[in-house]
This record gives structure tokens, sequence and C-alpha cells, in this order.
């Protein structure tokens, strides 16, 4: 994972880019919100980030931010699992992902 300052960071501009994304009426705007995504799901912050959003209570973190946070998972599963994520890292993210099934 990275630091947390830089994944503190890069939640305000998930958070910010989500609500471009699914509340914006600027075609532009959502376009490039869609595009910042995407750019960020291939970094390896992304795992924490979007775990860390995963983690919190529901009436905190809004349905479509829940939604691109779980989107994020499964994309870094499927392509960067292997690749971004340490050994030791695997176990607690399983254990992570449970918890947030059991929720």
């Amino acid at each position: 994972y990275g630091s947390q300052q830089s994944s503190e960071i890069l939640e305000k501009q998930l958070v910010e880019a989500a609500q471009a994304l699914y509340k914006g009426q600027d075609e532009v705007a959502r376009k490039q919100a869609d595009k910042w995504i995407t750019a960020f799901q291939c970094q390896a912050e992304a795992w924490q980030v979007a775990d860390s959003l995963l983690q919190r209570q529901d009436d905190q973190v809004s349905p479509e931010l829940q939604f691109l946070a779980a989107q994020t998972i499964n994309v870094k599963i499927r392509f960067d699992f292997s690749e971004q994520l340490p050994a030791a890292s695997r176990k607690p993210l399983r254990d992570s992902l449970l918890k947030h099934l059991v929720r």
C-alpha cells in the first residue's frame, strides 16, 4: 500500500471524480472524471483507497461511491492481483473483503 497522505489525497480526488461522473451535468467533466477513475484504478494505492471506502458505514459513503470502490477492488483483483499486491497483504485483503460481504 502507498503512504497514508497520498491515499487521503487520492480518496478526496476519487470522491470528486465520482461526484462529477454520477451527478455532474457537464459532459466534458464527466468524461474527464471517467478517464481519471480509470487511471486511478491502475495505481497500486487504489487497493487501500477502495478498501478504506468500503469499510465506512453506509451513511458516510454514497451508494455511487460504494459501487465505485467495489468496482475498483474487482478491477484490481482481475488485473493487478499478482503484480501489485504483496503476498503479505493478500490474507488481510481477503479478510477485509469477507467483512464487506457480511455487512
